[in-house]
């Protein structure tokens, strides 16, 4: 329930995030969604948490430069392509955190997991459509953003050990303000008042999606709570459809239909999740 409700924020921030993008910098849009969201995780961390200093600092500061890294490239692959296909790339992340837990989470897993994570490449082909005219630098882009928050995830996943879920979603936050505000300071573009309007909601309702993606990966392996990821896709083409007035080809609904039933069989056969009763944060 946390992952869906994650990724159902998702969706909504990327929506504002697009709608801003067709005049703003990918990197003020980055900065912009951080800096809102970080004045209100200050006093809430210290509230919930007692301290704003982690234990695993060195975990903590890589698991900010990875989002902040992979938050670029989502956010350059929203603003110039379809949603749904942006969304299809960034979901792209599951599969690479059920093919790297077993070896960086020391994570049990069944060897199917990683045939099943092949499949789902094949779809995600199918969606990008390996040709001149879709193989481009935002694919790309977009792509390389799935594999930064894959790794972003499985240092949460570590960090849920020893550190609160409030801490580890305003560490993240301030190092990705911080390392967008250079590039934002070079090259800013006002805002207009809508605009400022699609970043506080982005803002808010992303840095709520992190906590709920936190806390999904405190409950349960990696290779279990990832596949729930791709209800992004489906809301994303949705919202193509209906505000966008996109509609996707029958190559990119075949894609979809491959990497939905992949992800299912994926978490089918990810043995022992172990689920902790009664975590909190």
């Amino acid at each position: 329930m946390y992952m869906i409700a994650a990724t159902l924020s998702l969706v909504i921030g990327w929506a504002c995030i697009k709608t801003a993008g067709d005049r703003l910098p990918t990197a003020e849009l980055v900065f912009l969604r951080s800096g809102v969201g970080l004045p209100l995780l200050i006093p809430i961390a210290r509230l919930r948490a007692g301290s704003l200093w982690g234990h695993n600092i060195k975990l903590l500061i890589l698991r900010g430069l990875a989002g902040c890294l992979g938050m670029i490239c989502v956010f350059y692959g929203m603003t110039h392509l379809s949603m749904g296909d942006a969304s299809v790339l960034l979901n792209t992340f599951p599969l690479f955190v059920a093919l790297l837990a077993p070896f960086l989470l020391k994570e049990p897993t069944h060897p199917r997991v990683f045939l099943f994570a092949v499949i789902a490449f094949i779809g995600v082909a199918f969606i990008v459509k390996p040709s001149a005219d879709i193989i481009n630098v935002p694919a790309f882009v977009g792509l390389a953003g799935g594999f930064l928050v894959a790794l972003a995830m499985i240092a949460v996943r570590k960090l849920r050990a020893t550190e609160n879920t409030w801490v580890i979603t305003l560490w993240f936050t301030t190092i990705v303000a911080a390392g967008s505000l250079i590039p934002t300071l070079f090259n800013f573009v006002m805002p207009t008042m809508g605009e400022w309007l699609m970043m506080i909601i982005a803002g808010l309702i992303l840095t709520l999606s992190q906590v709920f993606v936190t806390k999904a990966y405190g409950f349960a392996a990696a290779s279990v709570i990832a596949p729930f990821a791709y209800a992004a896709v489906l809301w994303s083409y949705g919202l193509d459809i209906l505000i966008w007035k996109f509609e996707p080809d029958m190559w990119s609904i075949i894609g979809s239909s491959i990497i939905i039933l992949s992800s299912l069989g994926n978490m089918f056969f990810a043995r022992k999740p172990c689920i902790r009763t009664g975590a909190t944060s």
